[in-house]
């Protein structure tokens, strides 16, 4: 009997410790995957800090970065510009815009991602802004698989997580760290994955800690909110017993702390707690107005109202403001359609076939469940998707955005990042088609040839989509980087230091190193360069050959005293002029 007892404790411990190698393997694994992907999405930020000055592919980027770094060296959000009142606040770069009094040049976007990476950047050192946004990226994955553990097997959730890495949109732009939104929806995951466990510890900790990451998120986007609102209401509704009167207060003081932070920051940067760098849209109708419109309406005889009607054209006065605010670009049902089909489907088909086919067998699989009267949990998910989609996909696919001079649909489109929420709930539909197909595949030929090809397919067209596009892909954007580097170096040599270069597009170039300002269609800008030209050099670069520019020169700037003087020509993009008098 002790022999007996002694082999079987002893096979117990064998098994043990077989069990204990695997996980570390499979532990091992894992983090090895993880350190690749982080690599893979450094592409762009270890070419940056290999050269003497950093530069980004679009304005957004570089405003983002300057700031950061600016904030994690100096503590400061902005920066002194002179020129500023005297050119009408013409003298910055797109993305930047000046302050109310026209001292300092502050950032347009929302301070979130510029106040949560200088802080970092003290921390770590300016030089590792550029891989903050990768290493959040591969952390969110992590989390991801947790957040849908909750609602799909963990094989699903496992393999979510993988095609969250993999999936071009969020691969992209991890690589391009420096714009916000891979940053606002890692903050949502991890947000929402600590509210889940939230609800199984009830730990008022935990709600606190959720909701400072959701108001992270909303630090960073806060044009966001109302999605993020309708789904946390959504939630609170599913979930309202847990939730209880003191758990709602911690998860609301710790949303509340991160906002407070952005709103103080906003008083010191734009002087008003509730103003940022963008321009809203003003809704001015009013009743009043709708009511005097009717009356002239009716006395001209053009139409007549009974009063019901009136009382309905009151109240869509009444929440038109509040549509405004929701639907800031309106709702344009054909536009948003189509750039939801070209964008939403079309560019990452493979995605969203699968997730198509995720969708219907999660339906039948739940009237099947539904019919033994066990409500699928995974429903819930579906719900919560489209509530997002509901607000998202007619908020910015009635907003029409030309990121590319043909007009043609890229990975570098906005909508692809605007969109970049909408992808990621798709992601464990496909995965929940994929594995379901391996599951029903015959065992030699589907699994074994079917199963791999699929997978091979994935990462090849998401691979293609984010390295090798010919528009847009990161390889291309390494190449145009390159290329802005050494114009940047070669202009630097032709002006001066305190020179201020007018351009439509280029001011990404040659900001710091130089003072810029956008050039406009018909040059409305020449009225200001008189009182430039008195302070500072001011040079125009890229409006085209010798010809095109003499042409330009008499009919906008002849009126106000000044003239285009060759300096650099090579091409029409390539070409620098110097203003100067008469």
């Amino acid at each position: 009997m002790r022999a007996c007892e002694y082999r079987e404790t002893r096979s117990m411990i064998e098994h043990t410790k077989r069990l204990s190698r695997k996980k570390i393997s499979i532990a091992l694994c894992i983090a090895c995957a993880l350190a690749v992907f982080f690599f893979v999405y450094s592409f762009i930020a270890f070419q940056e800090i290999s050269g003497n000055i950093v530069k980004l592919n679009s304005p957004d980027e570089t405003a983002n970065y300057y700031f950061s770094k600016l904030f994690a060296e100096h503590t400061e959000i902005g920066y002194a510009e002179p020129l500023l009142r005297d050119t009408k606040n013409f003298i910055h770069p797109r993305s930047m815009t000046g302050s109310a009094d026209g001292t300092h040049v502050v950032p347009v976007s929302f301070l979130g991602m510029v106040l949560l990476y200088g802080t970092l950047g003290k921390i770590f050192g300016s030089a590792a802004i550029l891989f903050f946004t990768p290493v959040i990226a591969v952390l969110g994955s992590v989390f991801f698989y947790f957040l849908l553990a909750e609602f799909f097997s963990k094989r699903i959730a496992l393999l979510s997580s993988a095609l969250l890495l993999i999936h071009p949109a969020y691969w992209y732009y991890s690589a391009k760290g420096m714009f916000p939104n891979v940053l606002f929806i890692d903050f949502i995951i991890i947000g929402l994955f600590i509210l889940w466990r939230a609800f199984h510890s009830h730990s008022r900790t935990l709600f606190f800690l959720s909701g400072l990451c959701i108001g992270a998120a909303l630090m960073v986007r806060l044009s966001e909110l109302p999605w993020v609102f309708l789904l946390l209401a959504f939630i609170w509704i599913c979930k309202f017993r847990i939730f209880r009167f003191w758990r709602t207060l911690f998860f609301i003081c710790g949303v509340s702390l991160a906002l407070t932070v952005l709103l103080v920051a906003n008083q010191q940067v734009y002087g008003n707690i509730f103003s940022s760098g963008y321009a809203f849209i003003d809704a001015n109708a009013s009743i009043q107005q709708v009511h005097q419109a009717i009356k002239v309406a009716q006395q001209g005889q053009i139409m007549r109202l009974q009063w019901w009607q009136e009382i309905g054209i009151s109240l869509s006065s009444a929440a038109k403001p509040f549509v405004k605010y929701l639907f800031p670009f309106g709702i344009a049902s054909e536009v948003f359609l189509k750039n939801f089909f070209t964008y939403g489907i079309s560019l990452f088909w493979w995605f969203s076939s699968a997730a198509a086919v995720g969708v219907g067998g999660l339906l039948f699989d739940g009237m099947r469940r539904l019919r033994k009267r066990t409500w699928p949990k995974e429903w819930g998910y579906l719900c919560a998707m489209v509530l997002v989609c509901v607000w998202l996909i007619p908020l910015y696919g009635s907003w029409i955005v030309t990121d590319t001079i043909t007009g043609e649909a890229t990975i570098g489109n906005s909508y692809v990042r605007y969109w970049l929420a909408l992808y990621c709930f798709m992601i464990p539909l496909a995965a929940y088609a994929l594995c379901h197909i391996y599951d029903f595949a015959r065992p030699m030929i589907g699994r074994r040839i079917a199963v791999p090809i699929l997978c091979f397919a994935f990462v090849f067209y998401s691979f293609q989509g984010v390295l090798w596009e010919e528009t847009d892909g990161l390889f291309a954007v390494a190449q145009h980087i390159s290329e802005y580097r050494d114009t940047s170096a070669h202009i630097a040599g032709l002006t001066e230091n305190d020179a201020v270069i007018f351009s439509s597009r280029s001011d990404k170039i040659f900001f710091p190193e130089r003072r810029v300002a956008q050039s406009f269609d018909r040059f409305p800008e020449a009225e200001i360069i008189p009182a430039l030209i008195e302070h500072a050099p001011a040079y125009y670069y890229g409006i085209g050959d010798q010809k095109t520019a003499e042409y330009i020169s008499k009919k906008y700037f002849s009126q106000h005293g000044l003239r285009l003087e060759p300096v650099f020509i090579v091409s029409e993009v390539d070409s620098l002029y110097r203003v100067m008098r008469k």
